[in-house]
């Protein structure tokens, strides 16, 4: 990952949780593993070359002006910001074909906090960016 790392916002947590309990319920443990497998991977690809999505216009629109901006991964579109110069910060995963304007304005305030409490925690040396894992 040559660095590069992501956090979760609780916001997000919670919809890998439900992706995962979803996926479960639906396809079983080894298509749920691979899933979520898959979405890690892309997450570290995201946090690894973030600067060449930046200025994707399209995403811009999809996200209702919340400033976030989108990456696709398999069914799912991911809400982040760079918070350094070698970390992102997830605000949300979100099911294509959703309300994604909807979803991120309902969820705004609680995004930004979070947002900004990681941005906090990383300047005051609380948590240090490394490499993450998605558990089931």
């Amino acid at each position: 990952m040559s660095g590069r790392s992501y956090f979760l916002t609780p916001g997000a947590v919670d919809d890998i949780r439900e992706i995962g309990d979803w996926s479960l319920e639906r396809w079983g443990k080894e298509k749920t593993l691979k899933y979520l497998s898959d979405l890690h991977h892309g997450l570290e690809y995201l946090a690894a070359n973030f600067e060449t999505f930046k200025n994707n216009k399209i995403r811009d629109e999809l996200s209702g002006g919340s400033g976030l901006l989108l990456y696709p991964i398999n069914k799912h579109y991911i809400a982040y910001i760079p918070i350094g110069e070698k970390t992102i910060a997830v605000a949300a995963v979100i099911r294509q074909g959703s309300d994604i304007p909807s979803i991120l304005q309902k969820g705004g305030l609680a995004i930004h906090r979070d947002l900004q409490d990681i941005s906090d925690r990383i300047a005051r040396g609380l948590i240090i960016p490394k490499k993450r894992e998605i558990v089931l």
